[in-house]
């Protein structure tokens, strides 16, 4: 008899990956295989759990399942997969398909919001832009101020970002760093006669 092992694709939030392992052929005496994960890009600990064991199929039985715990973060990231291998098996059975993939979705995409604000005419409107849960990778926005209640003649058309060294730098992006969930923005408003 032949062992083999399938691939698994679940959601971040599900909680459980299933992989099925089955026999070619039923064996009429008991079959055995160890089976350990395999960090690929999700890593153990951290996006999954360790998990190792024998699977057992009693005589005449052709399919069992091995279950991988998954942790969900609030992280937004690309897609991670692991591995899960099949060594060792009893002496009536070879290992056909030796490794399982598991691939977890991600279900983390953020929300990109900026805070309202109130100023004094010629004070500068700061705002917060952020997102509501950290990426692994940096999030770069486009920054435009849009005419509301007021006009461009109450403002000033360029946008500022906050530094990470206290200055102001004008831009027409922000960038929120990986692991980050806010960048500071200001636009800088006209004090007039009215």
């Amino acid at each position: 008899a032949s062992i083999i092992i399938g691939d698994a694709v679940l959601d971040e939030d599900a909680g459980v990956m299933t992989f099925k392992v089955s026999l070619t052929t039923p064996s009429d005496t008991e079959v055995t295989v160890d089976y350990v994960t395999e960090d690929g890009t999700a890593i153990a600990g951290t996006d999954y759990v360790t998990t190792t064991g024998t699977v057992t199929f009693p005589a005449n039985t052709t399919v069992q399942y091995i279950t991988v715990p998954i942790s969900d973060d609030l992280v937004f990231e690309n897609d991670e997969q692991f591995t899960v291998e099949l060594t060792n098996p009893s002496d009536n059975a070879e290992i056909g398909v030796p490794v399982g993939t598991g691939v977890i979705k991600d279900n983390d995409l953020p929300t990109l919001e900026i805070s309202n604000v109130d100023v004094t005419e010629g004070e500068p409107a700061q705002f917060v832009v952020s997102i509501t849960n950290p990426s692994d990778e940096d999030i770069t926005v486009s920054l435009a101020p849009k005419e509301g209640s007021a006009t461009e003649e109450d403002y000033s058309p360029e946008v500022e970002v906050l530094q990470e060294d206290g200055t102001w730098v004008p831009a027409d992006e922000a960038t929120i760093p990986a692991g980050e969930t806010q960048v500071v923005v200001r636009v800088v408003t006209t004090e007039d006669d009215v």
